[in-house]
C-alpha cells in the first residue's frame, strides 16, 4: 500500500514540475503523462516483487482511484466559481458589484471561450467562435464517452435567426 502512495507522490511532484515548465498542453494532459509513467513504474515494481495477481490488481486499482480523485480535485479548484470567489476574497475585499461583474454569466462564458481558444479547441472569428480540427476530435471523443456511459446530452443549441432564401 505504501508503494502506491509513493508512486502517486512521484506523479504529483512530476505534475507540479510539468505545470511550471513552458511546455504545451493543459494540466490534465500533463498529469495523465506523469501519472501514466509513475503508474508504469508501480506496475513494474509490483510485478517484480509479487507473483500474485490479486495484490498487483489491487495496487493498480487503488492507484487509478487516487489519480482520478486528484484530477477531480485540481480541476474542480481550477474551474469552480466558488473556489475562485474564495481565492479572490482572500486576496482582498470585493464589493457585490465587483463580484457580480466578475462572476456574471457573460464574463464566465467569455473566460471559458478564451480558455478553449487558448487550448486550440476554438478559433475566434468575426462571426463567432468556430471549432478547430482539435475541437472536433474532442467533441467526437465526448460523444463516444457519453454513449459508453449512457449519458446523453439534452443541450439544445439556439436556432440561427437567419432564414433561408
Amino acid at each position: 500500500m505504501a508503494t502506491v502512495f509513493f508512486y502517486f507522490s512521484v506523479a504529483v511532484a512530476t505534475h507540479a514540475v510539468l505545470c511550471r515548465m513552458r511546455i504545451p498542453g493543459n494540466s490534465v494532459i500533463k498529469f495523465l503523462a506523469a501519472g501514466f509513467l509513475a503508474g508504469l513504474g508501480l506496475v513494474l515494481q509490483e510485478v517484480s516483487v509479487f507473483d500474485t495477481g490479486g495484490r498487483i490488481w489491487s495496487a493498480i486499482f487503488l492507484y487509478g482511484f487516487i489519480c482520478e480523485l486528484y484530477i477531480f480535485l485540481f480541476t474542480f479548484v481550477g474551474t469552480s466559481v466558488s473556489a475562485s470567489l474564495l481565492f479572490n476574497l482572500k486576496r482582498r475585499a470585493l464589493s457585490m458589484d465587483e463580484i457580480e461583474q466578475t462572476y456574471s454569466s457573460g464574463s464566465m462564458v467569455e473566460r471559458r471561450v478564451k480558455k478553449l481558444a487558448e487550448e486550440g479547441l476554438l478559433e475566434i472569428e468575426d462571426s463567432g467562435p468556430k471549432l478547430t480540427e482539435k475541437g472536433q476530435r474532442v467533441v467526437k471523443l465526448f460523444r463516444a464517452l457519453q454513449r459508453l456511459f449512457g449519458h446523453y446530452s439534452n443541450i439544445q443549441m439556439p436556432r440561427s435567426s437567419k432564414t433561408a432564401s
